[in-house]
């Protein structure tokens, strides 16, 4: 079963990387060794490091007059390390995503602008057969107006169970720029991005993300009939984003975690929480293309 899924995915990405105009962004984060912020009695030195890496890609799959559908496809792996265990570390030692989004904008008149992105997607530590519960979907619908050429703002909703318990959320959608070096987009309640263009090669930020899974175990591995690890980790910091050479940019990004989640139920019952001290945090990323 793994082995077919490495081959669909190999394929999903020969296909994704066919059109010129495609990107292809590669990006590397680490967070170094922490303590929990509740240990378990008799791991209160107990300390958990994760890194990941992820492949993104992604193109414009129509463009009209009024209409443009982009195709995305992002594969990611995230390893954990432990230390303060003894003889006992976790089983969890790395788990598996990737989406495919669809991205549709559709002119609605001069000012308004609808946006619909759906997004199916896996998540897994891969252990076992794949089920249903591998499986999550997010999707997002937004009206967004053009005040001006500087300012551009929406309101939507969003649907997900990558988080967890499937809820509907509102999504602020926020875009300015000073006409000059200034720029600020946001998107609430998952990213928000400050940046100052220092000059064509250059541009500094302060970035707020946010990201994470519930990723689905497999039941013969663990003590649950339905084991699930819902990670997220908010992370906040200055970034720098650098043209390396016409169609390469180089981006590094620095700071602090103020939130990292570690979460653990069966099915709907959370049975343990390992939630990780702030801490810091390294990502650096490449994009080509484009």
């Amino acid at each position: 079963m793994k082995q077919k899924l490495l081959n669909l995915l190999a394929g999903m990405v020969l296909v994704t990387a066919l059109p010129a105009a495609a990107q292809i962004g590669i990006t590397f984060d680490a967070f170094p060794y922490q303590n929990f912020s509740k240990p378990i009695p008799g791991a209160e030195d107990a300390e958990v490091q994760s890194s990941s890496a992820r492949l993104d890609l992604s193109f414009p799959l129509m463009a009209r007059q009024r209409t443009q559908l982009d195709v995305g496809l992002s594969l990611e792996r995230r390893s954990f390390q432990y230390r303060g265990f003894g003889n006992k570390d976790p089983d969890i030692d790395a788990a598996y995503g990737s989406q495919l989004s669809f991205t549709l904008m559709h002119g609605l008149s001069e000012k308004w602008t609808l946006m619909t992105i759906v997004t199916p997607g896996l998540a897994s530590d891969l252990r076992g057969d794949l089920s249903v519960d591998d499986f999550n979907f997010q999707a997002i619908v937004a009206g967004i107006k053009t005040v001006s050429p500087r300012f551009t703002y929406g309101v939507g909703v969003a649907y997900s169970t990558q988080f967890g318990e499937p809820i509907p959320l509102p999504v602020l959608l926020f875009d300015w720029n000073n006409g000059k070096k200034l720029s600020w987009k946001t998107i609430l309640p998952i990213s928000s991005e400050l940046w100052y263009a220092h000059s064509s090669r250059l541009h500094l930020g302060m970035l707020l993300g946010v990201t994470g899974n519930s990723y689905q175990g497999n039941p013969e591995r663990y003590d649950v009939d339905d084991p699930e690890m819902r990670y997220s980790v908010v992370t906040i910091g200055p970034s720098a984003r650098i043209a390396v050479t016409p169609g390469v940019l180089m981006q590094i990004d620095a700071g602090f975690t103020p939130y990292h989640r570690f979460e653990f139920f069966d099915g709907s019952e959370k049975l343990e929480s390992y939630n990780v001290k702030s801490n810091a945090f390294l990502r650096l990323g490449l994009r080509f293309g484009g």
